[in-house]
């Protein structure tokens, strides 16, 4: 029996990922992936889907173990860790859409406070400017009350003053 290079790549490609090197694993386990025996192509994509998926690279964790599927429907492996994946995946995407939905609540009640902020300070400067046209009313109001006043005090002077019997001279 003679020994194929990509049995040699795949047989690599087992050795460094056992010693945790993925970094060298993984172009051994692309070049078996071309190899012409379809169980060395599916068990190369099987390994290089779990690659990805501890990589937390989902999505092309799961293109690998579908090809492993493909090349060999039997390979129950590469259809659990399939599963597996794409029940993480799963997971992931109701994760990402709760956190955008709180993102989306969060900008939400953001707005509400800054509109909320916007009135409170609409409502100050209203009412700072009803103070000061107050304060100018009552400063014109005690104005004219003090001019009232003093016509009054005018009129009060010339009353007396017209009261006051002429002095009267007697003629001899």
């Amino acid at each position: 029996m003679q020994i194929s290079e990509d049995e040699l790549y795949l047989n690599r490609a087992h050795s460094y990922y056992l010693l945790g090197d993925t970094a060298n694993a993984k172009p051994d386990y692309q070049n078996a992936t071309a190899s012409s025996s379809t169980s060395l192509r599916s068990l190369a994509h099987q390994q290089l889907g779990v690659m990805a998926k501890d990589k937390n690279l989902l999505e092309e964790s799961l293109a690998h173990l579908k090809y492993a599927l493909k090349d060999v429907p039997s390979n129950e492996d590469a259809r659990y860790d399939y599963e597996v994946v794409k029940r993480l995946v799963k997971e992931q995407e109701k994760s990402e859409d709760q956190e955008s939905e709180e993102n989306k609540e969060d900008q939400g009640d953001q707005d509400k406070e800054e509109q909320q902020d916007e009135e409170q300070q609409d409502q100050e400067q209203k009412n700072k400017e009803g103070d000061q046209e107050q304060k100018e009313q009552e400063g014109e109001d005690k104005k004219e009350g003090e001019e009232e006043q003093q016509g009054e005090e005018s009129e009060e002077e010339g009353e007396v003053n017209q009261e006051k019997p002429e002095p009267t001279t007697k003629e001899k």
